[in-house]
């Protein structure tokens, strides 16, 4: 077989040259179509298995994440169980407002016609606050004729050199020689040791208002004009009561231990009184307490901006003491710290039980720094500590609920023309 030589094939290019080209991309164009699908099925295949199995491990995923059939009863429980706290939050609140009453006759109607109840409510009101004062181991300083007395029975110049003197000079000092006035401070520091705190009854408010020379001028003493004015004097002065007693409590947590007014937190109370905002001095006992109700489109003097509303009772009151300095916030937080009370009933014929209550609010305070040498504190001692005078005005909540079953009928009256339901609390 011969071998076609160069001239041989260069020839038949030359005779079969117009084919080459379109040989040439046919060619092509077959290499094209093999490889393509070669080509694009592996991507496709990556992709296809890319996106099933990420939706694989998805269904995986959710299928572990599926909600039981019975979940629904364990989002019961929970809501059955927010719902109770709730309800415990709201009757812990109503609870701070049932509290024992002085007497169980009067609220909300008296049953009987007597004048005897409205004494025997202010005989219980007065007793009352004397048993918070023996708690408290409360004194009262010398007078100054007992002082006299002594100075003029103990001292050698007595009936001599003294006479003539007065006893408190006008800068509030002791007159006399050296050996008085060592004799003085001595009678006063003794009976600053024999209790806990220089406090009176009538430092309270209401405790004058309902003594015994009662038919005094109107306002002063307590005078029967009727049974609805009977009545409602006598919720206004129980209101007055429990704030008194959440008073005497603070003092007697902060004096637990102490048998010295030189050693006792609290020294001395002035008043806690009642009636309008502000600290200036005023009579005691010249107002009963009131509730805070408001004309319409009137805004409360408190910042707190709370009053009387559908829900809560609002009463302002006022309270000055002698305090050492640095227990003056301490005092403060006692005395709006939360504090057990007894409740047997609006009728006082069920069984007892302690509840919790914490209804004050202090709306303003002022201390001011105490001139042992004035006329207002020469009889009194009250030991080394450094010591103010702190004047609190302060607010007392109700919630209507803990005691509207026993509110008299004119005092609902009252409340219900005062401010619109919607003011804010």
């Amino acid at each position: 077989m011969n071998t076609p030589n160069l001239k041989t094939i260069t020839a038949i290019l030359r005779d079969y040259s117009s084919l080459v080209i379109p040989v040439a991309l046919i060619a092509v164009a077959v290499i094209i179509l093999l490889a393509t699908p070669l080509l694009m099925g592996s991507k496709l295949e990556e992709k296809v298995k890319s996106k099933s199995l990420s939706l694989a491990r998805l269904a995986q995923s959710l299928s572990q994440e599926a909600v039981p059939a019975d979940q629904w009863k364990e989002a019961q429980e929970y809501q059955n169980a927010h719902s109770a706290d709730a309800n415990q939050i709201s009757e812990l609140a109503r609870q701070t407002t049932q509290r024992e009453l002085l007497s169980y006759k009067i609220f909300p109607e008296p049953r009987d016609k007597s004048l005897g109840i409205y004494q025997e409510f202010g005989q219980r009101y007065r007793g009352s606050i004397d048993g918070m004062l023996g708690e408290m181991n409360a004194i009262d300083c010398p007078t100054e004729q007992e002082v006299q007395d002594i100075v003029a029975t103990s001292s050698p110049s007595a009936g001599t050199a003294n006479r003539g003197i007065p006893f408190i000079t006008e800068a509030g000092g002791f007159g006399g020689s050296k050996v008085d006035r060592m004799i003085r401070n001595v009678v006063c520091t003794e009976r600053a040791k024999s209790g806990a705190i220089y406090a009176l009854p009538s430092d309270f408010a209401g405790y004058r208002y309902w003594g015994p020379d009662q038919g005094g001028r109107e306002g002063e003493t307590f005078s029967y004009t009727g049974v609805e004015e009977s009545v409602e004097a006598c919720w206004y002065w129980q209101l007055g009561y429990w704030v008194i007693e959440d008073v005497g409590a603070t003092i007697s947590t902060l004096n637990a231990g102490s048998n010295s007014v030189l050693t006792s937190c609290v020294k001395r109370v002035f008043s806690v009184s009642f009636g309008d905002r502000g600290m200036s001095s005023r009579p005691k006992d010249s107002s009963r307490p009131e509730y805070v109700v408001l004309k319409q489109n009137e805004q409360p003097a408190a910042l707190t901006l709370r009053s009387c509303n559908k829900d809560t009772d609002v009463v302002y009151f006022n309270l000055s003491v002698i305090v050492r300095n640095r227990d003056v916030l301490r005092f403060m937080r006692q005395l709006c710290s939360g504090k057990p009370h007894r409740f047997r009933g609006y009728f006082g014929n069920e069984a007892e039980q302690i509840f919790q209550h914490n209804q004050i609010t202090i709306l303003g305070s002022k201390t001011e720094a105490v001139q042992r040498e004035s006329k207002e504190h020469t009889l009194y001692r009250y030991g080394d500590d450094a010591v103010v005078r702190l004047d609190l005005e302060c607010e007392y909540m109700f919630k209507i609920n803990g005691y509207d079953e026993i509110m008299p009928a004119p005092v609902k009256e009252l409340l219900a023309g005062g401010a619109p339901d919607d003011m804010m609390e």
